[in-house]
C-alpha cells in the first residue's frame, strides 16, 4: 500500500443532494512526521477508521474497554480484558463466518439491531465483515472539531455532561455489543474507506481473541506498521491486499487481509466486497476481460456480461496474490471470503474456472442463496462464498460451508432464533426505535463560539431530534412490508455464511 495511490471519496450528505469529495493519499513513512500525520487540522478530510482510532479514547466513551492501535496498514481495536495468549494453545473447533453488514454505520440503515447482530455473530470465532461504513460527514466533521476542542484545550476542557459522547461509528458500536457477550471480541480493519459510492466502505475481521489471535508476517509494508499516535512500532498483522498498481487501477475495492493463529492452525484470511457496478470506461472493461479470458479454457467462448466482468476480475486479482501471500507467510493456508456479487451455478462455471485458474487448487464453496429480496419476499442469489484450497487447508471442511439462514427463524427455538423472533414483533420493533431515541439524549455536537463566547459542546437540537425520529419512522414503515423488510433493516440484506475448521495435532506448514 505504501507504493500505491488509493482514491478515497468522502460523502457529504445533504438534504437535497449527495456531493462526493474525493482525494488521494500516499502512506506516510514512520518518521517524526507521524505526529503531524496524527493531527486533525480544520482542513483535514475525514479518513474513516484512522481518525476514529485517534479519537477513540477521547470522545467515543470507550475508555474503560477499548484500546486501539492506529497504523496506515490497519486499525485495531481490542479489550484490555482480552486473553490472546490462550489462543496460542487453543485446541478444538474454529468457526469462521463471512457477513455483509449492509451499510453498517451510515444513514441508509438508521435502526440497526446491533445487539441482535452481535448475538448472531457470537456463534463464531472469526467473522470476515464487509460494508462497514465511515461516519457520514455531518457527524465526522463535528467529531473532529470536538476532538480538537477536548484534546488541545489548555484549560482541560471536558464534556459538559458525563453522559454525553460523540456519535461513534457503527462498527465500533457493534464491537461494544460483542464485548458485552465476550470481552475477547476484537476488530482489525482497513484504515481508510475505498470503493464505489460517495463515502466508500471498509472490510475487516471481528475475532474472538482467546481462540484466534493475530500473528506477524512479512506480506504487508513495514513502513505502515507504526502507530501514528506515538510512532511506536506495531505488529505487522494486516493490510489491504497488495495487488500491483496496474491491477489496482482496474479495481473498485481490493479487500483486506490479516494473518491469524488458533493453536497449531495459522492461516491468512482475506475478506472483500467485490464491486457491484461495472467500470465506467470501455477500455477498462476490455482490459478486465482480456486478463480474465487469457485464463479461460476456450478464450473464444469467454463472454462475461458487462456487470460480471469487473466482479470476476476483482476475484481473480485477489487469487493471483495467493503465492505471494504464501511465500510471505511461509504458510499455505489462505481462506478467502466475502460478498462476491457472483453466483456459483451452472451458467457461471466457465467464468469461475477461468477465475480459479489464477490460483490452482482453490475452489469456491457454498451455493445456498444468501441475498434478501423484500420485493419478492424470498432469498434470491448466492453471492456470499468462501474460496480455499481444500488440500492445503485440510483443517477446514469444504463440505461444512453453508449459509446461516436467519430468515428461517420460525423453524427453531434456539436462543439465536428466539432473539430474532422477538425482534420481529411490533413490540420488538417499537422497543428498538425507543432505544435509539433514548440514545440521542447522550449524543454531543460541536457548537462554534460567537463573538466573545468560546467554542463548546451541546446536545442535539429539537430539529435534529425530529430528523432522527423521522428517519426511524421511515425505517419502521419499510419494516412493515414483510419479514424480509424487518430483517434487512435490523440485520442485513445478506445472510452470513459459515465454515468449520479445527486445530490439527501439529502445524502442517
Amino acid at each position: 500500500m505504501s507504493k500505491m495511490r488509493i482514491l478515497f471519496c468522502l460523502g457529504l450528505f445533504m438534504a437535497t443532494a449527495t456531493l462526493a469529495i474525493c482525494y488521494s493519499m500516499k502512506d506516510m513513512a514512520p518518521t517524526a512526521s507521524s505526529t503531524e500525520f496524527a493531527s486533525l487540522s480544520p482542513d483535514t478530510p475525514y479518513r474513516g477508521p484512522l481518525d476514529d482510532c485517534l479519537q477513540n479514547s477521547i470522545i467515543y466513551g470507550f475508555k474503560s474497554r477499548l484500546k486501539s492501535e492506529c497504523a496506515t496498514n490497519y486499525v485495531h481495536f481490542t479489550s484490555e480484558k482480552a486473553n490472546p495468549q490462550s489462543a496460542l494453545t487453543y485446541q478444538g473447533a474454529v468457526k469462521i463466518a463471512s457477513f455483509n453488514l449492509f451499510h453498517l454505520g451510515d444513514n441508509q440503515a438508521p435502526i440497526k439491531n446491533l445487539k441482535l447482530m452481535a448475538t448472531i455473530m457470537n456463534q463464531w470465532d472469526l467473522v470476515g465483515a464487509q460494508e462497514m461504513m465511515p461516519l457520514p460527514q455531518e457527524w465526522s466533521g463535528d467529531n473532529q472539531k470536538i476532538f480538537r476542542l477536548v484534546n488541545t484545550s489548555g484549560n482541560g476542557f471536558t464534556f459538559p455532561d458525563d453522559k454525553w459522547e460523540a456519535m461513534a461509528p457503527g462498527y465500533l458500536r457493534l464491537l461494544e455489543e460483542l464485548q458485552d457477550l465476550d470481552n475477547n471480541w476484537s476488530l482489525i480493519l482497513q484504515p481508510m474507506p475505498e470503493g464505489e459510492g460517495s463515502s466508500g466502505e471498509m472490510a475487516g475481521f471481528y475475532y474472538r481473541a482467546n481462540k484466534v489471535t493475530l500473528k506477524e508476517w512479512d506480506y504487508c509494508p513495514q513502513d505502515g506498521t507504526y502507530d501514528i499516535k506515538t510512532s511506536r512500532r506495531l505488529g505487522n498483522y494486516g493490510c489491504v491486499v497488495q495487488v500491483p498498481t496496474e491491477t489496482r487501477r482496474l479495481m473498485s475495492r481490493v479487500g483486506f487481509t490479516a494473518y491469524f493463529q488458533s493453536g497449531t492452525f495459522d492461516f491468512a484470511a482475506v475478506t472483500t466486497h467485490v464491486r457491484f457496478r461495472p467500470a465506467d470506461s470501455a477500455a477498462d472493461l476490455q482490459a478486465q476481460k482480456d486478463i480474465l479470458c487469457a485464463k479461460h479454457e476456450d478464450p473464444a467462448k469467454c463472454s462475461p456480461t458487462k456487470d460480471e466482468v469487473g466482479r470476476f476480475f476483482e476475484v481473480s486479482a485477489l487469487l493471483a496474490e495467493s503465492e505471494k501471500i504464501r511465500r510471505a507467510a511461509g504458510d499455505r493456508d489462505i481462506i478467502y471470503s466475502g460478498d462476491l456479487n457472483l453466483q456459483d451455478d451452472k451458467k457461471s462455471k466457465g467464468m469461475w474456472n477461468a477465475t480459479l485458474n489464477f490460483a490452482p487448487g482453490f475452489a469456491i464453496t457454498q451455493t445456498q442463496l444468501t441475498t434478501l429480496s423484500v420485493k419478492s419476499g424470498k432469498l434470491v442469489s448466492n453471492y456470499d462464498h468462501f474460496i480455499l484450497d481444500g488440500q492445503n487447508t485440510s483443517e477446514c471442511s469444504l463440505e461444512s460451508a453453508k449459509a446461516f439462514d436467519f430468515t428461517s427463524f420460525e423453524n427453531s427455538n434456539t436462543p439465536v432464533f428466539q432473539a430474532i423472533k422477538e425482534s420481529m414483533t411490533l413490540q420488538g420493533q417499537q422497543a428498538l426505535k425507543q432505544q435509539y431515541r433514548d440514545r440521542l439524549d447522550k449524543i454531543a455536537k460541536f457548537q462554534a463560539g460567537k463573538k466573545n463566547a468560546p467554542d463548546s459542546i451541546r446536545g442535539l437540537s429539537e430539529k435534529e431530534l425530529a430528523d432522527f425520529s423521522d428517519g426511524y419512522e421511515r425505517a419502521l414503515k419499510r419494516m412493515s412490508e414483510n419479514k424480509y423488510g424487518v430483517l434487512m433493516e435490523q440485520l442485513s440484506d445478506h445472510i452470513p455464511v459459515e465454515i468449520s475448521c479445527k486445530t490439527p495435532p501439529r502445524d502442517d506448514d
